[in-house]
């Protein structure tokens, strides 16, 4: 391969707000930049409403030049977001458009990306039979993520996981978000790197309007913002809420796990907890004004041991101190370098220990959202992982 063209598979992009949308999109916009001819194939947007945005509904398929690169947009099946076999099936759907594309594409460099997990073995499948390299891009490793529920699996997530091991293995490349994952794969391509989620500089200077004075309301405010599924187990920071009541807590983000929490909140009495639902940035950014801490956190499971949820490096954009109810990577990461408060997961007696004792030092939390603020600096912006990126894709061109 002589020339940089590339191939973007992506499920979330622009104009979608999520945090896989706006990566896929910096990362695109750069490599465009950097002279790579890029093509993005992805759905039409969708999240969160589960309706197609105004002006993306033409129709099955939507071929447009954005940025000065061509995006081609098809739309989704929407199923809904608690059933979990249709949403499966969903995916798979786009996976197999993604197959048929790469076969009618011209011979390029395939970059495909999570969080759909078929998204690597379908994909890969059609680029080997085209004659294209393939990268694959795994940020989570979704599928070991039935493990974690009562729900007898029958075999299946063992099958997945061998396909996904076999599709690690195969690819040409394979990029993960956490050394974790990257040691998930034992077999490995050898061109492989770790490459951290960050935040761009335009939205770092655009958090820091958050970093408004802390505790300086009567009842102090402790806000999630992020998805509200499974994996985050937002059921303690309920129980954090009915077990201290000195603060108000709100949960900003939509989900399959929303509605049962909301009920469980109703039932249980726990009138100092508040959901607000998906926001637009804007909005989001006056959520993160008013808030005095800000709360991440993942459920007490091995599986989830290997992750560093993104959004994190985020809250720390704002200056404001954070607490992560979580294990492993994340909780190292934050335990060493003393950029927030990290406590063990699924323990609602700690983490509301956590918010009294912030409460009661305020300079000391002042002081913790300092250090946040330049750890993302330092480590996680980015445009550091962007250019990483781009010295592994040219590093092709020279095979």
């Amino acid at each position: 391969m002589t020339d940089k063209k590339i191939v973007f598979i992506a499920s979330h992009y622009y104009p979608e707000t999520g945090a896989p949308a706006k990566r896929i999109f910096d990362a695109t916009k750069y490599l465009s930049d950097n002279g790579w001819k890029v093509t993005v194939f992805t759905l039409a947007p969708h999240y969160p409403e589960n309706k197609i945005h105004k002006g993306y509904d033409r129709g099955l398929y939507d071929k447009r030049i954005e940025n000065g690169f061509e995006v081609i947009r098809v739309r989704p099946w929407m199923v809904p977001k608690t059933s979990f076999i249709l949403r499966m099936l969903s995916e798979t759907l786009f996976a197999f458009q993604a197959a048929i594309f790469i076969f009618l594409k011209r011979k390029s460099l395939i970059y495909s990306t999570s969080p759909y997990m078929f998204l690597g073995p379908i994909p890969l499948i059609a680029a080997k039979i085209k004659g294209s390299k393939f990268v694959w891009e795994v940020r989570d490793l979704t599928w070991e993520y039935a493990k974690t529920t009562s729900k007898k699996t029958y075999g299946l997530v063992s099958l997945i996981e061998k396909i996904m091991k076999w599709t690690a293995s195969t690819s040409d490349g394979l990029v993960t978000a956490t050394e974790g994952i990257l040691k998930y794969f034992k077999n490995k391509p050898n061109l492989k790197e770790v490459i951290y989620n960050g935040v761009a500089t335009e939205n770092v200077n655009l958090f820091k309007i958050a970093n408004a004075p802390i505790f300086k309301k009567e009842r102090p405010m402790a806000l999630y913002a992020g998805i509200v599924g499974y994996a985050q187990n937002l059921i303690t920071f309920l129980e954090t809420a009915r077990i201290n009541r000195n603060y108000d807590f709100f949960i900003v983000g939509d989900g399959p796990e929303k509605s049962y929490l909301e009920e469980y909140a109703l039932t249980h009495n726990i009138n100092n907890i508040f959901f607000e639902g998906y926001m637009p940035q804007a909005d989001l950014l006056q959520m993160y004004k008013k808030a005095d801490v800000l709360v991440a956190m993942l459920k007490d499971d091995p599986t989830y041991a290997v992750a560093q949820p993104s959004k994190l490096w985020e809250y720390m954009c704002t200056g404001k101190p954070v607490i992560y109810s979580g294990n492993g990577e994340a909780h190292q990461i934050i335990s060493k370098n003393q950029c927030g408060i990290a406590i063990k997961a699924s323990d609602p007696t700690e983490l509301s220990e956590a918010l009294n004792h912030l409460k009661n030092n305020v300079e000391f939390a002042e002081q913790l959202g300092k250090k946040g603020f330049d750890f993302v600096l330092e480590n996680r912006m980015r445009e550091k992982s962007l250019y990483k990126l781009n010295q592994l894709l040219e590093s092709y061109l020279k095979k």
